[in-house]
C-alpha cells in the first residue's frame, strides 16, 4: 500500500496532463506538481482480467517497481493493458524503466 502522501489525487485525473507516453503494455500520463515528490496511480480496468486478485497483483507489483524511481517531482498515472498481465515481475520491471527513460 502507498502511503496518502504518494498517492496520486484522484481529482486530477481530468486536467490536461503535461506529457502522454504509451507502449504496448501501459499508458503513462504525467502531469506537473509543486510539490518535493513523485506521486503515482496505478489503473487496472476489467478489460485487463476478470478476477480482482489479478489486477491487485499488477497494481502492487508496479507501485513497487515505480516507488523506487528518482524523484521527479510530478505526478504519474499508469494505465494498464490486458498485454502487461503475461509479463513476470522482471520483464514488468524492465518495461516500466523503458517507459521511465522515454519521460526524459
Amino acid at each position: 500500500m502507498v502511503s496518502k502522501k504518494f498517492r496520486f489525487p484522484i481529482r486530477l485525473i481530468h486536467k490536461k496532463p503535461f506529457q502522454i507516453i504509451k507502449t504496448d503494455f501501459f499508458l503513462l500520463k504525467i502531469y506537473k506538481n509543486n510539490l518535493n515528490i513523485n506521486r503515482f496511480g496505478v489503473i487496472t480496468s476489467l478489460k485487463v482480467d476478470k478476477k480482482a486478485t489479478v489486477r491487485n497483483l499488477l497494481k502492487r507489483r508496479i507501485i513497487s517497481i515505480v516507488k523506487n524511481f528518482p524523484n521527479q517531482s510530478q505526478d504519474f498515472l499508469i494505465s494498464v493493458f490486458p498485454k502487461a498481465k503475461t509479463l513476470n515481475y522482471n520483464e514488468l520491471q524492465e518495461n516500466l524503466r523503458n517507459l521511465f527513460n522515454l519521460n526524459k
